[in-house]
């Protein structure tokens, strides 16, 4: 178990520009952020019979962000850049509050030079800012993820490895959204 924290100063952001096009920039948005949050891991073998073992592991982190918001800094600071902020706090953009990985292997050694390791890996991320909203218009947001993985690796005495690996197994629905703060609805 472990404790983080940071303290950012002049966060950068994507930001969504007060524009008809929704069009998107990265700027210095404030003074100041911070980050922190608590994670946990738990390495456990479940299961060995000779030079095989079923094993897992977990991990999961929640994570606390918050920056500070200034459309002067912003306008004094970009030429090209406005923005009409919402509010003068919001969560840092990109940041999950809560992201999970659990993972079930098995590990096959004929030797210690020669190993064959197959994990199954399943990921979720939690709703995060894609790009800060401006007056009305809410952020843009992506929605949370769930996504599974799976990994094979040999290793050969010739120190040679071979790796396959399938990405993206249960082919989830990527959703971002505009949050609309007039009538609190989604969009």
């Amino acid at each position: 178990v472990m404790a983080f924290g940071k303290y950012i100063a002049n966060p950068i952001a994507r930001i969504t520009m007060a524009s008809s096009a929704n069009t998107v920039s990265f700027a210095n948005v404030g003074d100041y952020g911070t980050v922190y949050g608590a994670e946990m891991e738990l390495r456990k073998d479940l299961f060995q019979k000779g030079k095989s073992k079923i094993y897992t592991f977990l991990n999961a982190s929640y994570i606390h962000t918050q920056q500070e918001l200034n459309k002067e800094k912003l306008d004094h600071e970009n030429q090209y850049v406005t923005s009409n902020f919402i509010s003068n706090l919001d969560k840092m953009q990109g940041a999950s509050s809560f992201l999970a990985n659990i993972n079930l292997g098995w590990e096959h050694k004929w030797d210690k030079k020669q190993i064959l390791d197959f994990v199954i890996s399943y990921a979720y991320l939690s709703d995060n800012i894609y790009a800060l909203g401006f007056e009305e218009r809410g952020n843009m947001v992506d929605k949370a993820i769930h996504s599974l993985d799976s990994t094979l690796k040999l290793k050969l005495k010739s120190g040679l490895g071979i790796s396959l690996s399938g990405k993206n197994l249960l082919n989830p629905k990527f959703e971002r959204v505009q949050e609309n703060k007039t009538t609190n609805l989604i969009s």
